[in-house]
């Protein structure tokens, strides 16, 4: 409990002085006025770049649902690359530097080094995509008429996303205990993160893999219902597997 503690006061610290919380905050929250902003003012730029005669509001009908299914696949896009540059030393980095020689001495555990990594950055995650998701539905209500979306798909929508996310903050942070080098964390990484999409199209694998969640996220007419229930168990799995397999490796490491 000791080895968390300090830790996660540590995360928050580096965070704040690296600029991290800065930087992802903008991107999300960024994209989350951008996107909707963006295509209200299609129709019109298109027009000037094109023909006069032709009525590009009519042949790009952007409504409510749209927009917002528009952000969510530029959050999937943008948002786990930036996610994945910010964080690819999270843990590597450490290692490479040999800070983890100093807590081993103090008897501070890697399961509490690990851990404090994780949650703090899937509690980051989770606060910026449902603060992305509301200005977002805010912009959008406003900018556009048709197709009406509710508050509670917006959440149920931001309750999705942020179980995808939290997968690969746990994802990278194991990855990153395997190498010294943050371009190979991020590069695995992504890698994972974009095979995703095309090894979901197999029926057998659909449930089992964590892009269910950002495939149930644009759905926004389905409730929710007993199908989410076998997806999250998994989730849950993977998450702690990604965890102990950390743990066991950072156990291992030379640290001098």
């Amino acid at each position: 409990m000791n080895s968390f503690k300090v830790y996660f006061k540590k995360e928050i610290m580096e965070s704040i002085r690296s600029y991290r919380y800065i930087i992802l905050a903008a991107v999300f929250i960024g994209y989350g006025i951008l996107d909707p902003v963006l295509l209200k003012m299609l129709p019109a730029i298109l027009e000037k770049q094109g023909d006069a005669g032709i009525d590009y509001s009519q042949l790009f009908r952007i409504t409510q649902v749209s927009a917002l299914q528009s952000f969510m696949g530029n959050l999937f896009q943008m948002g786990i690359l930036v996610l994945v540059l910010c964080l690819m030393g999270v843990v590597s980095e450490e290692i490479k530097n040999y800070t983890f020689v100093l807590p081993s001495t103090k008897k501070l555990s890697f399961g509490g080094v690990v851990l404090s990594k994780s949650l703090h950055y899937s509690l980051l995650m989770v606060v910026l995509i449902f603060s992305a998701l509301m200005v977002n539905y805010y912009y959008i209500t406003t900018l556009f008429q048709d197709d009406f979306v509710t508050f509670q798909q917006v959440m149920k929508s931001g309750f999705f996303i942020s179980c995808y996310f939290i997968f690969i903050i746990n994802l990278l942070v194991c990855i990153s205990s395997f190498f010294k080098k943050g371009g190979i964390v991020s590069l695995v990484t992504l890698g994972i993160s974009l095979s995703m999409p095309f090894l979901s199209q197999i029926n057998a694998l659909r449930k089992v893999l964590p892009y269910y969640f950002l495939q149930r996220a644009g759905q926004l007419s389905q409730p929710l219902d007993s199908s989410i229930i076998l997806p999250l168990i998994l989730l849950v799995t993977y998450i702690v597997l990604l965890n102990i397999i950390a743990i066991l490796k950072l156990n291992r490491v030379e640290l001098s």
